[in-house]
């Protein structure tokens, strides 16, 4: 069986949270405004590399070792900044989030 790595769903994964991120940043005093832009710095930073290579993240996530799931759980902790015994769900939730958010974009698109 073909090894994959994990580059483009740990990219993918960084994205939606930090998105995420921003979006309960920009929550936080009950108002968005203009001024919350900046909570989404670091997702549009992210976002090119994120969706470069999506389409090889079902590959990626169909072999994945031990080692690989402990670092996208690794990855989630480092980006919520908590160790919670919801990582993993965090984890599962984003990918499905960023995942359906490529197809949404693509089905625009063509």
């Amino acid at each position: 069986m073909e090894k994959y790595g994990i580059k483009e769903t740990s990219e993918a994964l960084r994205f939606g949270l930090r998105l995420t991120n921003g979006i309960v940043k920009s929550l936080a005093d009950g108002k968005v405004n203009y001024f919350d832009a900046i909570f989404f710095k670091d997702a549009i930073l992210i976002f090119p590399d994120a969706m470069e290579d999506m389409a090889l993240i079902p590959k990626e996530l169909g072999n994945l070792s031990d080692e690989e799931s402990k670092e996208l759980i690794r990855i989630a902790k480092e980006e919520f900044l908590i160790d919670s015994d919801k990582i993993e769900r965090v984890v599962e939730i984003t990918l499905s989030l960023v995942f359906n958010l490529v197809r949404l974009i693509n089905d625009i698109r063509n």
